[in-house]
């Protein structure tokens, strides 16, 4: 079946819709020129490579047409993969008779799958809809790929912790408790989906005597720890970091007369000497304060 495309047209009721941005304009009428009686089955890359935008935002402008009544989306599965996406023009936006066939009943699948649809795992619609777009279909895109590409993320974050906190036990399996963990610290507000954090937070970890345990306290953490709820924003504070002993004042005997004379030269001892006799004389009333303190700043300003 050949793609329903004989030129640009859009109804007015489109045209001057202000409901919709420039954006969603056009992308209704991209998704009506695949829509025939199958639907549309185009994947996101299709609309990022056709429109120059990346898929993130494609995604987001297919949701809002979804959102404002435009069309409809269903996704068909096989388990709990996602095999095809199929999108439909409603008679919100263009009136065509076959849009008024309904989409097949089928359970809302992102309750049971971690992957968004929108990106990564609808399938295109080029077999049926015959373009003479090349982009809209490759064999890099068929989503059976994802499940790899999910795994290969948590396989590249256990490396790197297994390579960078060798103080620590090592990792041996990747669990699904584990892959919920990791998940759920990649989507949180301390990664933000930035893989290099997790890289950052096993750094610190390793640097730290504490969690290592090199200093001898404690013993006990290892990978499900460090990404286990509060703990990796606190490694990323630096609540376990380092800190530096505090040096220990030199403590200092107290002697007679010739105190600390192996710091000092000849003059230096003879005035301090000279302090002391100044002191004696003081305390046996040969001299008043007053001459006490003239005599001392004498000696002081000579470099006493």
């Amino acid at each position: 079946m050949e793609r329903d495309f004989k030129g640009i047209w859009i109804p007015k009721e489109i045209w001057l819709s202000s409901d919709l941005t420039m954006q969603e304009r056009i992308f209704l009428v991209e998704i009506d020129s695949l829509d025939n009686s199958g639907g549309c089955y185009a994947k996101n890359e299709h609309f990022a490579k056709f429109f120059g935008l990346s898929k993130n935002r494609c995604s987001e402008i297919i949701k809002s047409l979804e959102t404002k009544g435009y069309i409809t989306i269903a996704y068909i599965k096989d388990g709990k993969q996602i095999i095809k996406r199929i999108i439909k023009v409603t008679n919100k936006g263009f009136n065509r008779e076959y849009n008024n066939v309904p989409l097949p009943d089928i359970e809302d699948p992102l309750r049971e799958v971690d992957t968004p649809p929108s990106e990564n795992c609808e399938e295109s619609n080029t077999k049926d809809n015959n373009t003479s777009n090349n982009n809209i279909y490759s064999k890099t895109d068929e989503p059976d790929e994802v499940p790899e590409k999910k795994k290969n993320i948590y396989q590249e974050i256990v490396d790197k912790y297994n390579e960078t906190c060798t103080s620590l036990p090592k990792v041996l399996k990747i669990t699904d408790k584990r892959k919920k963990a990791i998940k759920r610290l990649y989507e949180s507000k301390v990664v933000n989906k930035d893989i290099e954090r997790f890289y950052r937070i096993f750094e610190m970890a390793e640097q730290s005597d504490f969690i290592s345990g090199r200093d001898g306290i404690w013993c006990s953490c290892n990978f499900d720890w460090l990404i286990k709820s509060d703990n990796p924003i606190k490694i990323l504070e630096g609540t376990y970091a380092n800190r530096a002993k505090p040096q220990s004042k030199q403590q200092q005997k107290p002697v007679s007369g010739f105190i600390n004379y192996e710091q000092t030269d000849g003059k230096q001892y003879e005035i301090f000497q000279q302090k002391l006799d100044l002191k004696n004389l003081l305390d046996l009333g040969k001299i008043t304060q007053a001459q006490y303190i003239k005599k001392i700043q004498e000696l002081e300003s000579q470099g006493g």
